[in-house]
């Protein structure tokens, strides 16, 4: 029955599908910085990434409408910029430092799927998915000169090992509820859940996992004034 009190067919529940099937390629650019207080490392070339993806985008229409997106990517990096301690010379007077710097290419893969359904324009029901797979393929510093106030240049990151600030794993699950309340205006409450699974943060620190609940209420259309 739905809010009118009229009867529902079997054939009202019946999803009427669209579907769109693509494949892309892009390649991007991150420009190049200064670094203003590293003598020796005072620039930083740009860099590239080649991103592939491949996905499938899905609506439907019926008595619960919805959609579910899926798609599949790769991401290629090249001359990656990334941090680098600077390790100075006993000589110099300095305390050290970092400095970003290019010194490596990594991959970036992964699945990322979000999807969501409406039930009688009240519920709004809700998820998303990604996972993340990446890797430091390569780790070259650029080369100090003999002049330079710094000994070493010591990268962030390990090559084989993930990049950082990627987590594997990370979760949403949201829903959200409207009810009109005449001429009181429509009353509206929500939550969304989040979970985000372990991550490197700097270099071998690694932050253990975490979950997220945030709640929300609201009265919209107070006495019909929009």
């Amino acid at each position: 029955i739905d809010l009118s009190g009229a009867a529902l067919s079997a054939e009202d529940f019946k999803p009427t599908p669209d579907m769109l099937l693509y494949a892309k390629w892009s390649r991007g650019y991150r420009q190049g910085a200064v670094n203003f207080t590293n003598p020796g490392l005072e620039t930083i070339g740009p860099e590239k990434v080649d991103a592939y993806e491949l996905g499938a985008k899905l609506t439907f229409r019926g008595a619960v409408p919805g959609y579910f997106n899926i798609a599949g990517f790769y991401n290629d990096f090249a001359d990656q910029q990334i941090f680098g301690a600077l390790v100075a010379k006993p000589t110099s007077g300095l305390a050290g430092g970092a400095a970003l710097i290019n010194a490596g290419k990594s991959v970036i893969k992964g699945i990322e799927i979000d999807t969501g359904v409406t039930v009688l324009d009240v519920l709004r029901l809700g998820a998303g998915y990604t996972y993340l797979d990446t890797k430091l393929k390569d780790l070259i510093p650029p080369t100090l000169s003999p002049d330079s106030p710094f000994a070493q240049i010591i990268p962030r990151g390990v090559v084989g090992g993930p990049l950082t600030y990627s987590p594997k794993h990370k979760l949403t699950l949201s829903g959200d509820v409207k009810v009109p309340m005449g001429d009181a205006g429509a009353l509206t409450a929500g939550a969304v859940f989040a979970y985000t699974s372990s991550q490197f943060v700097d270099g071998n620190v690694k932050i253990p996992g975490y979950s997220l609940l945030s709640l929300n209420a609201g009265l919209t259309n107070i006495a019909g004034t929009g």
